[in-house]
């Protein structure tokens, strides 16, 4: 696998786009730079919505408490562990099963191994860059198991922690106003990669997130199962109430029906912004 660009400074939301392009082009060589090439990749996009994860067994991020304690039984432990297992991966963030000091320390070993060789997974990235700004929002660059590069943010305020998610690696859509729609399209984002986002976001200000925004980098309706998937997880596994969680789209024929046919809680949908929300300023968070 192609070593991803390493990132040094970045100074701005400008330098950090033309790093991220890089970073990915690096891995994948098939970036779509205008707008005829994204009409084909969107082409491709729409018919890879239902993908399943690109590695072979899904990773523990994502599943419900009631998946994870079956894992666990399956790999011969107590029931009650999932339980444990449950709240150490979403309420501690922990980013490897090697951290579960409530595990028995053998069993630790034996899976830190599995995950070394790839044969497990847990799911979470790799915090490749970090910034701060003055008003305390903090901008992530995440790398992906494959290599890939992604954002999330991380924006505080007074009652509220908010995080701006990305639903894909790159974006088919080319905006004009949109500076990942120029670094062409590389793949849909899996809901457990959508999910370790807001994880990292929370380890990293020590506090539980409020309020998500689908604004990174992506269109989400273009990976709808997966991000229906990630909003039930941070639902029903995080903690995040359904009406702090707003998805941002510039207009995808028929997708928004088929968002609200998926289902959510209590049969409501999560916000969605009418297309003429999605301006330079509030499109792509720290964009603007």
């Amino acid at each position: 696998m192609p070593k991803p660009t390493m990132i040094s400074a970045v100074t701005d939301a400008a330098a950090a786009e033309a790093n991220i392009a890089e970073a990915n082009t690096a891995v994948t060589n098939t970036a779509v730079t205008n707008t005829a090439g994204a009409d084909l990749v969107l082409d491709e996009a729409t018919e890879s919505d239902a993908e399943p994860s690109p590695t072979a067994d899904r990773p523990l991020i994502g599943r419900s408490l009631a998946e994870l304690t079956a894992w666990i039984q399956e790999q011969g432990q107590p029931a009650y562990r999932g339980k444990q297992l449950h709240q150490w991966l979403y309420e501690r963030q922990a980013r490897s099963l090697a951290e579960i000091t409530v595990f028995p320390q053998r069993w630790r070993s034996q899976m830190a191994e599995q995950e070394q060789t790839g044969q497990l997974e847990v799911g979470r990235s790799q915090v490749h860059f970090r910034s701060v700004a003055a008003d305390g929002t903090v901008k992530f660059l995440l790398r992906l198991r494959d290599g890939h590069i992604i954002e999330t943010v991380g924006m505080p305020s007074t009652k509220r922690l908010t995080v701006c998610v990305s639903s894909q690696v790159g974006c088919p859509m080319a905006c004009d106003f949109c500076a990942t729609g120029k670094g062409g399209f590389q793949r849909n984002l899996t809901a457990a990669e959508i999910v370790d986002q807001v994880l990292t976001v929370q380890a990293d200000f020590g506090d539980r997130v409020s309020n998500l925004v689908f604004m990174g980098m992506g269109e989400p309706l273009l990976n709808t199962q997966a991000v229906v998937q990630a909003i039930q997880c941070l639902n029903q596994e995080v903690g995040i109430g359904q009406r702090g969680m707003t998805v941002s789209t510039v207009g995808i024929p028929g997708r928004i029906r088929q968002l609200a046919e998926l289902g959510t809680q209590d049969g409501r949908t999560p916000q969605l912004p009418s297309p003429s929300a999605s301006t330079p300023r509030t499109r792509n968070c720290g964009k603007s």
